[in-house]
């Protein structure tokens, strides 16, 4: 799940992630990539950018939730980065199911 939970409506990000995780086997990866919630310029310059591109204002993903809800569902975490680019920014989280 690359760069799309923010553009899902927060009402339906749970279900979205549970479709996407009940898809991966035994021993499978699940991959959670989204724009960082902090520092604040670098949320903003994804904000901006979505804005420009897709026409859309969006809210950012609470990284810790989406860690706490895969985890619950049987995936352990196997890596976690914070990956800054420029002005912008992403946190990773890959998970595998056991």
């Amino acid at each position: 799940m690359v760069d799309v939970l923010h553009h899902v409506p927060e009402g339906k990000r749970v279900k979205a992630v549970d479709e996407a995780i009940k898809r991966v086997g035994t021993g499978g990866i699940f991959l959670f990539k989204d724009m960082v919630e902090s520092p604040f310029w670098r949320r903003l310059a994804h904000n901006i950018d979505d804005l420009i591109f897709s026409g859309e204002w969006v809210r950012q993903v609470k990284t810790a939730e989406v860690e706490a809800h895969v985890k619950a569902a049987g995936f352990v975490l196997v890596e976690s980065q914070e990956i800054p680019r420029i002005f912008y920014g992403n946190t990773l989280r890959v998970f595998r199911r056991l």
